[in-house]
């Protein structure tokens, strides 16, 4: 496809995982009829139904072309995933990394004090401690103020040599049914949360249910 770079991530603007994106690293060497027959025919599937997350089936699901990032080794950055609780006005996370995530994906959890948690959420844990990114002080102030409206939100970073960007901003991290081993960990993440029911962002339009107050 003319104008575009030679590596990119081409998806949808209304689901998540493998069938709803394509990783393009040469464009030289790839079948676009194939990856437009993909990403054409995942516009009309409903995952937020499939998924339970509502928010996603929006009328009019697009076409998205980014830029693939890559760090100076070729390889995908790591994912700093922030768990933003803000409970009666005092922000607190978790940060949870994700590794080779398209090859053996490890994932460490952190918490506010940068000490590894000795427990895992759906993969495995890596071996190595993750180092101090150079500019994590500026993402958990970004996290801060992205996530100052919601008693929970999960706000994702890509670090990329000087570089931040925001991957996403999600309420519903692994739709809601990802696992912690041991289940401890699980209540720990729930003791920061202090659901506000007079929230508003805590509603939105659900056209397969009726949402009852």
């Amino acid at each position: 496809m003319e104008g575009l770079p030679e590596s990119y991530v081409i998806k949808a603007s209304h689901g998540s995982g493998e069938k709803f994106l394509e990783i393009i690293r040469s464009r030289e060497n790839t079948n676009n009829n194939k990856i437009l027959k993909k990403i054409n025919k995942s516009l009309n599937k409903k995952y937020g139904k499939l998924s339970k997350e509502y928010f996603y089936d929006i009328q009019k699901p697009k076409i998205l072309i980014e830029k693939l990032l890559l760090n100076k080794k070729g390889e995908v950055p790591s994912d700093y995933k922030f768990h933003c609780f803000n409970k009666k006005g005092k922000f607190e996370f978790y940060i949870q990394v994700d590794n080779d995530r398209f090859s053996n994906h490890t994932r460490d959890v952190y918490n506010k004090k940068l000490e590894k948690e000795p427990f895992s959420m759906i993969y495995e844990t890596s071996t190595k401690e993750e180092p101090k990114p150079k500019n994590l002080d500026k993402m958990i102030e970004i996290a801060k103020i992205l996530s100052e409206d919601f008693d929970y939100i999960r706000v994702d970073f890509f670090h990329l040599e000087e570089e931040v960007y925001v991957g996403e901003m999600t309420l519903a991290h692994e739709s809601g049914l990802g696992k912690f081993y041991p289940k401890t960990a699980d209540q720990d993440f729930g003791k920061l949360w202090e659901i506000d029911f007079n929230n508003k962002n805590l509603y939105y339009d659900n056209p397969y249910r009726e949402i009852r107050e």
